[in-house]
């Protein structure tokens, strides 16, 4: 059965046969129970007519008790059997309706029991002691036994009718059971990559069927966004490579021209093949870097950092950078305890957003890094003194390719910021950025997570 409606089916009809069995073996004992008591009561009854025709009896005890049992074996043959006698060897008396068989030795010294005998069958006993004799009243279980046959049989039958019955109920119960899993079913099967927007249809029942739907359509919420970012960073990626290549490829058949290039012509035009190579990889590292982060394979060897060392080791760096382009850096640490980050990823994002900002200032402008606490969080601050971004621009500048035209003659790739918010949230920190109110320009705040809720790997 490999079909889960057969097996559902199956199994229904199974539970409800087996619950009928167990409902009619249970009746049968009973039944059965009921029986033997109603027959052990009638054997009392007899032994008390018994008793009392001894009691008004004028004759010898043990006389009168023949008497008595005669005179009920005679009236009562069809319906029991009489013995009496000094245990099991010494019988004195028995009913007609034995004919020459005695009852077996096996009802001797039991007030009841139930008993089989070859020639007899099946009997329910009872002993009376009286005036040192013991009187044995017998009752024949063969009707009862036929009885019992019967109602066998007939629970054989009625277990089969009612197996039959579950399996087409059960069938019926089980289409309609599995009826969401066969839309899900239908709908997972029409679901491709030119309709990725579709959902399953979740059923108002509010239970395991409804929650499992729900859980497959918030998966293929995350799989349509993965998708879509695949989509989107394989357009946008083709499109920054097609340039450079591009420009390599013109330039190298430039240099394999039969036209004669003076030497000076030659240098310019493999300078621009080697800048553009360098752009390449520049590019290729920072898009494997960015697909690591979204892999979730990006190792963080994250530990308590003193800012105080960590920052001055960067401020060199970053003022070098400023000198160049002509603009002035200027760094303010008001944090004195230590902060849980990775020294190394998180330098790659300070030379992101010092490049970014760099890019942005004008020349004899200021870029300004900070460090504080706000809501209990390591927060750093960097301001710059550009143009700003328009307000719809302030979310998307985190994208991936984005690029705001900054009137600046170096032109970033439009991985920066993206890489920056890929390594922070890596740390468990946010990332966002505002216009500035005072003056023109832009500020980036970077949020850590404090120490205490840090996990140091």
């Amino acid at each position: 059965m490999k079909s889960f409606s057969s097996r559902l089916t199956f199994w229904y009809a199974l539970i409800v046969t087996l619950t009928v069995a167990v409902l009619l073996l249970i009746g049968r004992f009973y039944l059965e129970h009921n029986m033997i008591a109603s027959i052990d009561l009638l054997n009392e009854v007899e032994f008390e007519e018994i008793r009392s025709r001894i009691d008004l009896s004028h004759e010898g005890e043990e006389d009168a008790i023949l008497k008595a049992v005669r005179e009920h074996a005679e009236l009562d043959a069809a319906l029991y059997f009489f013995q009496v006698g000094r245990g099991h060897r010494d019988i004195i008396f028995r009913s007609s309706n034995l004919g020459p068989y005695a009852l077996p030795k096996a009802v001797h010294g039991k007030p009841q029991a139930t008993v089989y005998d070859d020639e007899l069958g099946l009997l329910r006993s009872a002993e009376f002691k009286y005036a040192g004799l013991d009187v044995h009243i017998v009752s024949s279980l063969h009707s009862a036994e036929g009885l019992f046959d019967d109602y066998e049989q007939s629970g054989f039958i009625v277990c089969g009718v009612v197996f039959l019955l579950s399996i087409g109920v059960g069938y019926l119960l089980s289409r309609l059971a599995i009826r969401p899993v066969a839309a899900i079913q239908s709908t997972a099967r029409r679901i491709t990559a030119s309709s990725f927007s579709e959902r399953i249809p979740v059923p108002n029942t509010n239970d395991e069927i409804a929650r499992m739907a729900g859980l497959l359509n918030e998966m293929l919420d995350r799989l349509e966004a993965s998708y879509e970012q695949v989509k989107r960073f394989t357009a946008e990626a083709s499109h920054e490579l097609r340039t450079p290549l591009s420009i390599i490829r013109l330039q190298a058949e430039r240099l394999a021209a039969a036209d004669p290039m003076s030497d000076d012509e030659r240098v310019d035009a493999a300078a621009e093949q080697l800048e553009e190579v360098s752009r390449l990889n520049k590019l290729i590292d920072d898009m494997l870097l960015l697909a690591k982060a979204d892999a979730g394979v990006m190792s963080l060897q994250c530990k308590e950092v003193d800012l105080q060392d960590y920052m001055d080791d960067f401020k060199c760096d970053a003022e070098l950078l400023a000198e160049e382009r002509g603009v002035r850096f200027v760094l303010d640490n008001k944090l004195e305890e230590p902060v849980v980050l990775d020294p190394v990823w998180m330098r790659h994002v300070l030379l992101n957003l010092l490049s970014n900002a760099l890019n942005y200032s004008p020349k004899g402008g200021k870029v300004s890094f900070s460090w504080s606490e706000f809501n209990r969080q390591p927060t750093l601050r960097v301001e710059d003194e550009g143009p700003g971004l328009p307000e719809s621009k302030l979310e998307s500048v985190f994208n991936r390719f984005e690029r705001i035209d900054s009137g600046s003659e170096t032109k970033g790739n439009g991985l920066g910021l993206a890489i920056c918010r890929s390594i922070v949230r890596r740390h468990g920190g946010c990332i966002q950025a505002r216009n500035r109110k005072d003056r023109s320009g832009l500020i980036v705040e970077v949020s850590l997570p404090s120490k205490e809720d840090c996990c140091l790997e």
